[in-house]
């Protein structure tokens, strides 16, 4: 019971308490249906008061927990450990460090033990060019380098097992849909859905030839239903949906980490623009908003809640830290303590039960 509901009942208990019965006999008979009436009314009015009370706050609380969070609170420190495990558990956060193809990946379970690094899923590997946690926690989607190779393997590994699927697939870049089903990934100049269980992957999106593979760039990223696909082409992103249907297309912008630049609500995503900077576009084609970033931030990582994360410091003081959309109220969330390595990406785990 919220603290108006108590209030409100304490103050009707107080009005019925006060009614004093008539002295005259005959003026209580007189009066009688009129005090039953009154007392009525009285009662209807507070049951409706308290109705209304609950409704509204049932309605607030359930417009913000069907918003997806953050499924758990990070920790206040990011420090690299020695443990080693290819089922560590389901994760909050998956972290990559060092240089592209030769970065190591550490998650923090859920069920606590300290940050853990997940080893490449095949001795032969030399390293990740990408990594995602999926939008639940329990899978990991990486793009695998072998010895240098130009191109690397889509291996989808389940973190409470350990169990890989190596999917017959070399992109630099793979997402994984919030179903956990499929993977979007670049594959020969296309953008491809491959589904996990079987291996058929389909082409959604033929890329122009000038579009070249740079796994630095995020460029795929789902929304969080599922019902959208925001892929780089070319110069441009392409909002479309899973058979491959443009949405919408914006010219020279570009998604800044995968599915994690999608709002909460899908209707935004982040992005950086040549003529703007970083800014919220609103993927039913409004006008891009610019984002003011916080002191010494690099780059927008994604939401947490109706907060932005964004990627500050430099390599030995580098942190995210949560603030609106106009770069104001700022919080640490997050420190990383890793030395002087370089902080490649950042996921995190969503609350998906509402």
């Amino acid at each position: 019971m919220t603290t108006t509901e108590e209030r409100l009942r304490t103050r009707f208990q107080e009005m019925a308490d006060e009614a004093q019965p008539a002295a005259l006999l005959s003026r209580l008979d007189d009066r009688a249906p009129a005090m039953r009436r009154r007392r009525l009314v009285v009662a209807g009015v507070a049951a409706a008061a308290v109705v209304a009370v609950a409704v509204s706050t049932a309605f607030v609380q359930s417009r913000l927990t069907s918003m997806p969070q953050p499924a758990y609170e990070p920790p206040p420190v990011f420090e690299l450990g020695s443990s080693e495990s290819a089922r560590p558990g389901i994760a909050w956060m998956a972290v990559t460090v060092g240089a592209q193809a030769q970065a190591t990946v550490f998650v923090t379970p859920v069920g606590g033990g300290g940050v853990i690094a997940v080893p490449p899923s095949d001795g032969t590997a030399e390293g990740y060019f990408t990594q995602r946690l999926s939008p639940d926690g329990s899978y990991l989607a990486s793009a695998v380098d072998f010895s240098g190779d130009i191109a690397a393997r889509v291996d989808v590994q389940d973190l409470r097992t350990g169990q890989v699927v190596e999917l017959d697939h070399w992109a630099f870049f793979a997402e994984m849909s919030p179903d956990n089903r499929t993977v979007a990934a670049f594959v020969d100049g296309e953008v491809r859905v491959v589904d996990v269980a079987t291996g058929a992957g389909r082409t959604v999106r033929r890329l122009p030839l000038h579009t070249e593979a740079d796994p630095t760039v995020p460029g795929l990223g789902w929304a969080p239903d599922g019902s959208k696909l925001a892929v780089h082409d070319g110069d441009d992103l392409a909002v479309v949906d899973p058979g491959g249907t443009e949405q919408h297309l914006f010219a020279g912008a570009h998604l800044t980490n995968g599915s994690q630049s999608w709002s909460p609500d899908g209707r935004a995503v982040l992005v950086f623009a040549d003529a703007v900077g970083f800014g919220a576009q609103p993927v039913d084609g409004g006008r891009m908003s610019p984002l003011t970033a916080p002191a010494d931030a690099v780059r927008p990582m994604g939401w947490a809640g109706d907060r932005i994360v964004w990627l500050a410091g430099q390599p030995d003081s580098q942190r995210l830290v949560t603030a609106d959309a106009d770069g104001g109220e700022v919080e640490t969330w997050l420190r990383f303590d890793i030395g002087n390595v370089p902080v490649e990406s950042v996921t995190w785990s969503r609350d998906l039960s509402g």
